[in-house]
Order: structure tokens, then sequence, then C-alpha cells
């Protein structure tokens, strides 16, 4: 839906990011929120690790390609069970 709604808006340059839980739609016919952002041109270009604490693999950028990433990382959690993230991209 977030996709489609994207396209229907005319949308281009675009920046996804989220609490993805890919543990969730395991198995599911339809994909992952992962996989369908990928195969509709959002791919991922970070996942929180949990270098600095917090849960690794599930917090995720996604970018179109008219974004380069220069620099991904672990921020810390800020008391969270989830990393912070953060990434630079220039457009």
């Amino acid at each position: 839906q977030l996709v489609d709604k994207r396209n229907e808006l005319g949308a281009g340059a675009t920046i996804v990011v989220g609490d993805c839980n890919p543990f969730a739609s395991g198995g599911a016919s339809e994909g992952s929120f992962e996989s369908n952002l990928a195969s509709r041109g959002i791919p991922l270009v970070y996942m929180g690790t949990g270098q600095f604490g917090g849960y690794g693999g599930l917090d995720k950028i996604f970018a179109t390609s008219e974004w380069t990433t220069l620099a991904a990382m672990d921020e810390g959690t800020g008391g969270s069970d989830h990393p912070a993230i953060s990434a630079s991209l220039r457009l």
C-alpha cells in the first residue's frame, strides 16, 4: 500500500525508515515488507546491527536509486531496546 500510494502521488526520491520486524512476515505468501519494497524499487540501504545495544536486524532504512548512501550506522539506544540508526544520503 505504501508503494502504491507513493506511485499514485507521483513521488520521486523516497526514503523509508522503520521497525520492520522481519520475523513477523516469515513465510508470508505476499513476502516481507523489505522484499516488497526492494522488488518495487526501494532497496535496503542500512539495517541496525545492535552494535551499541538493542536488537539488530529489526530497524532499517530503505531509499530509491536517486539517493547515494554516504554513511550509515547505529547511534546507540537512548534507553530503548532498539538501536537508533542513521544514514547520510545525497540526492
